[in-house]
């Protein structure tokens, strides 16, 4: 068998990880649990190992909710056994700190059936900071990141528009929600809006942290086609595969922006735009055309 590859597909939120967790998934070569954001490194890097006992075990209550409500027989297998493996992550967590990576490391790899890739897709981990993602990079000798970056407006909306959606309580005044929402981080107090959209900050860590022959940095505008894909599987050197380009998961809003809404998170995030191009030396035409209706 050839040597095992580890990925982190750390975002961006809103930038077709889900399309890609269910690519790999469906991968010969791959295997990845069922539990798309397990949710390990950003836990521990933001609460300690109690925050990571809670939090392993809140998404463990979340598998037995869906478990209760799947009615496809494969993927209630795959929950229940999930949920109880959890459960033995949990446990280890609580004995010793310098077990939990490696209690980690085997919950990943548990029923792998001999496949080269193993990993998690997680958006969350892109607001880590440098310690989490060098913990990261020495869970084994051969780890790699995937980085796909969204149109910064196009991101923050669909973002703001899943937390509304999400949190809005029957009857609600969803254009109301949204528009307080985007008053609150344009103020400065929507901090996981604001982390989730700071592409300078995770791409000055990827640079700087992870050699470049470990890393990819795709555009989500330009993910969806064959060749974009094999890029993908030729830089986790795994076969290439064929992939649901016209399947959509998790659809966003069908509602655009308005264009002064539009402005105003274009004015907001500008240095983003600016950033992403001096450091990776393009931005796709999407992106430049958000620029040009904004000027």
């Amino acid at each position: 068998m050839s040597a095992e590859v580890i990925l982190f597909g750390i975002g961006a939120q809103k930038a077709g990880t889900s399309w890609l967790h269910e690519y790999f998934r469906s991968h010969p070569d791959c295997h990845l649990r069922g539990t798309k954001e397990i949710g390990y490194f950003d836990r521990l890097e933001k609460g300690g190992m109690r925050r990571v006992r809670n939090g392993l075990a809140r998404t463990g209550l979340r598998l037995r909710e869906r478990k209760d409500a799947a009615s496809h027989k494969a993927w209630l297998d795959v929950l229940v056994a999930e949920n109880a493996e959890l459960q033995d992550l949990v446990a280890q967590v609580r004995k010793r700190q310098d077990n939990a990576d490696a209690a980690y490391l085997r919950f990943l790899r548990a029923g792998r059936a001999d496949r080269r890739l193993i990993g998690e897709i997680n958006p969350e981990y892109s607001t880590c900071g440098e310690a989490a993602l060098a913990r990261m990079l020495a869970l084994g000798p051969d780890v790699r990141f995937l980085l796909v970056l969204r149109d910064p407006v196009g991101r923050a909306w669909s973002q703001i528009r899943m937390d509304v959606m999400r949190s809005l309580p029957a009857g609600g005044d969803a254009e109301a929600a949204t528009s307080a929402m985007i008053d609150l981080w344009l103020r400065g107090e929507g901090r996981q809006i604001a982390l989730r959209s700071d592409y300078a900050r995770i791409l000055a860590l990827l640079l700087r942290g992870v050699p470049e022959e470990k890393r990819l940095i795709c555009f989500y505008e330009e993910m969806f086609r064959q060749d974009s894909v094999d890029r993908i599987t030729d830089f986790l050197g795994i076969s290439r595969f064929p992939a649901r380009l016209a399947h959509v998961v998790h659809r966003g809003s069908d509602r655009g922006i308005d264009p002064q809404v539009r402005q105003r998170v274009f004015a907001y995030l500008r240095d983003q735009y600016a950033a992403v191009e001096s450091m990776l030396g393009r931005l796709p035409p999407q992106w430049q055309r958000t620029i040009s209706e904004a000027a």
